[in-house]
């Protein structure tokens, strides 16, 4: 590689490694936080959407169908979350389909889609995928340890900048 790429490549490390540096910094507990915030919001929807149900089974007998579904959960029409009903094997839990498509047919399963993947409840078994444990939203599954982190990757690549900037061209190519 000539002189005039290895510098290009440097140049290009330095832009990766600010904002790694910022992260490591300042921090992300507002990313954090903000995505705690998220699956607190879906476990309440999971919460309401089980007690409407299981109030509409105790008062029918069954599960609602898809319409009555519907009419159960119209309020959330045009909603950020809106809570599905499905049945186990029609359960899209990307991570956890073994587990939910595993579940006894009588059990239903709510999905929630998070923007990027569904969220998924069996409330009569207790079984989540939502996580509401703080850590789990870092890199490391640790506040300190992800600042730790960033700023090391940062200097990882500040210092492989320094040495694709510094090294000479090999003479005789």
């Amino acid at each position: 590689m000539n002189q005039a790429g290895r510098r290009f490549l440097a140049s290009l490390m330095v832009l990766f490694a600010l904002p790694f540096a910022l992260l490591g910094l300042v921090g992300n507990d507002d990313l954090a936080a903000y995505s705690l915030s998220k699956s607190r919001a879906i476990a309440n929807k999971f919460a309401v959407a089980a007690a409407r149900i299981e109030a509409f089974r105790v008062r029918h007998g069954a599960l609602p169908t898809e319409e009555q579904f519907s009419e159960l959960f119209a309020d959330q029409k045009g909603q950020v979350f809106q809570v599905f009903l499905s049945r186990p094997a029609d359960a899209q839990c990307d991570d956890h389909e073994a587990t939910f498509q595993a579940l006894p047919g009588d059990v239903y399963v709510l999905m929630v889609f998070r923007g990027e993947w569904f969220e998924c409840a069996a409330p009569q078994l207790g079984l989540t995928t939502v996580s509401l444990d703080p850590d789990q939203y870092y890199v490391t599954g640790n506040r300190i340890l992800d600042r730790v982190f960033w700023v090391s990757a940062a200097l990882g690549l500040l210092a492989a900048a320094f040495a694709f900037w510094r090294r000479r061209p090999e003479e005789g190519r």
